[in-house]
């Protein structure tokens, strides 16, 4: 069966999840956590997110077992922050972020799961419009 071609283009423009849009090693990960500036808290869920010089959004995930106990649980919150980063993808470009899952959104079914994602998409992109709009004379 041929494969078919997908259109191409820079990984920051498509509704991808490369390898380009991932923190992929501790130091990655270890500089948003020491370094956040921007964050967006649920007691389920908590954003963090640092600015960097140019390119696409890039995510980390962070589901421990003690958030979700079953591998399903965390692979299904982990296929949502995924999915949801993605179609934000554009708009968070040129930040570091960082999805830690806190105990207890397992239990939230994929509507709600997807619904509170996107909020807090929007708080992350509220504050970092409010911080440019302070840093511009």
């Amino acid at each position: 069966m041929p494969v078919t071609e997908t259109p191409t283009g820079d990984a920051g423009t498509r509704a991808a999840f490369s390898k380009a849009q991932r923190l992929l090693i501790p130091r990655e990960f270890k500089a948003v956590f020491d370094g956040a500036v921007y964050k967006a808290s649920h007691r389920s869920l908590l954003l963090l997110a640092l600015p960097r010089e140019d390119g696409p959004a890039r995510l980390g995930l962070v589901v421990a077992k003690k958030s979700a106990r079953l591998a399903v649980q965390r692979n299904r919150l982990k296929r949502q922050l995924r999915e949801s980063f993605r179609h934000h993808q554009l708009a968070l470009a040129g930040l570091d972020i960082i999805a830690l899952v806190k105990p207890g959104l397992w239990q939230l079914d994929n509507r709600a799961v997807r619904e509170l994602v996107d909020s807090q998409w929007q708080r992350l992109l509220k504050q970092q419009q409010k911080a440019a709009a302070e840093q511009a004379p």
